[in-house]
């Protein structure tokens, strides 16, 4: 199992910032000044369906390998680079489109790891994912994802539906997994 926190020991640090950027802190023990210790917390990745369903199918486009690209991100994961954000959403997509089976042959891996959090969907999730999709004409349950994204503050969407969530770039940040 991966830890959620890495951490690296320093000494002596000449300049010293008690918060860097998002997901990195450093703590200063009085008792030792020229002792410090820099945190990074492992961020989570939120994958929209349409990546599991690129792995399941290993499938392609003209030119790119666009399984290869869902199964490299997983990897890295399993490697401790990220945690997996899996709402019930992803889920129920996935069986709704006969993935089942594959799915439950890729999650115990990932849960045995540590790798999956798990988004479940709230009655205020839903009135939030209503209001902006009446809003900014967005389909619902890309507006959906979105909104889980960011309540789990995901540092990323990872989609390959790019088109769909174009209007919803302001609640969190959308990436192709090939570009992480």
């Amino acid at each position: 199992m991966c830890s959620k926190i890495r951490k690296n020991i320093t000494r002596p640090i000449a300049d010293f910032r008690h918060l860097t950027d998002f997901g990195h802190f450093s703590v200063r023990f009085p008792t030792f000044p020229s002792t410090v210790i820099n945190y990074t917390l492992t961020e989570t990745l939120y994958l929209d369906t349409n990546i599991y369903i690129d792995l399941f199918e290993d499938r392609a486009d003209r030119l790119r390998p666009l399984g290869e690209f869902a199964f490299q991100l997983l990897k890295r994961a399993i490697a401790c680079e990220f945690d997996i954000v899996l709402s019930s959403l992803v889920l129920e997509e996935l069986f709704y489109n006969s993935y089942e089976q594959q799915v439950k042959n890729l999650l115990p891996t990932l849960d045995e790891k540590g790798k999956i959090i798990r988004a479940e969907i709230t009655p205020d999730n839903v009135k939030t994912a209503r209001r902006i999709c009446q809003e900014r004409k967005t389909p619902f349950n890309d507006t959906l994802h979105a909104v889980l994204a960011q309540k789990m503050n995901s540092a990323y969407l990872v989609t390959r539906n790019m088109k769909d969530f174009y209007e919803l770039q302001d609640l969190v940040k959308i990436a192709f997994p090939e570009n992480l």
